[in-house]
């Protein structure tokens, strides 16, 4: 039997593929169902880029409202990041593509810069 972590890794890699594929609604649910399994396990590193994804997803759909709340949530978890992490790490992983990518998406999603 798989571990939760690893069945939430498998619904994020899902909701990637879903979402790049336009199925904004199959990348909502497993975002959704990824993100609940990572923030109980304290993995903010992947809940930011689950819920991300659900405020993209959420956007698509013209949730504005929900894609807001989910951007905010993955904010806050990437933002516990920087602070565990130490600046060096942190800038690290911010200057992989697929990371600021994901940034670029949230930090439109959130109206910063």
């Amino acid at each position: 039997m798989a571990e939760p972590a690893q069945l939430a890794e498998a619904h994020l890699t899902l909701a990637e593929t879903m979402l790049v594929s336009g199925d904004s609604q199959a990348a909502l649910a497993h975002a959704q169902e990824a993100a609940d399994v990572f923030l109980r396990l304290g993995r903010g590193e992947s809940a930011w880029r689950s819920l991300t994804i659900a405020a993209q997803s959420s956007q698509n759909f013209g949730d504005k409202t929900r894609a807001r709340e989910y951007a905010l949530k993955a904010r806050d978890s990437l933002s516990k990041l920087e602070q565990r992490w130490n600046a060096e790490n942190y800038k690290s992983y911010l200057n992989r593509p697929d990371i600021q990518r994901l940034k670029k998406q949230l930090d439109q999603l959130t109206g910063s810069t």
